[in-house]
């Protein structure tokens, strides 16, 4: 029980990487440079060197998060799916996994800003009027 906490874990670390990672290699591709990435017990932040140029860019670089975490939510269901016939402690870590990625999207897409949310949210009403 110890190794399948510990995998367990690592793997929601490699979540929190994931969904992180996933804004800085965005924004990079759209131009804009990211100073580092921070990562917290339950979440983490990649920090920007400026502000993207376009509302568009703001867009893909908040939403690719949420859309990171609800891919790994949708795997680990997956798996946790073809796992559980064999009443294999693993199906839970995935079950597990599934729901904390569903809430770690969710939570991130409350519009508040500096929160992916709020960035999405800003990126839309700059997209619509022009102002940023």
């Amino acid at each position: 029980m110890v190794a399948l906490s510990i995998t367990t874990a690592v793997l929601f670390f490699g979540s929190l990487i994931a969904h992180e990672l996933a804004h800085a290699l965005v924004a990079r591709r759209h131009g804009v440079p990211v100073r580092e990435i921070v990562l917290f017990a339950l979440g983490g932040v990649s920090v920007l060197e400026g502000e993207p140029p376009r509302a568009a860019d703001e867009f893909w670089i908040s939403i690719v998060g949420p859309f990171t975490s609800f891919a790994l939510a949708i795997l680990s269901a997956f798996l946790a799916e073809w796992i559980a016939p064999t009443e294999n402690p693993a199906a839970s870590m995935f079950a597990w996994l599934a729901f904390i990625n569903t809430g770690l999207a969710l939570f991130n897409l409350l519009p508040a800003y500096p929160m992916d949310g709020g960035r999405v949210l800003r990126s839309m009403i700059w997209g619509m009027t022009h102002r940023q």
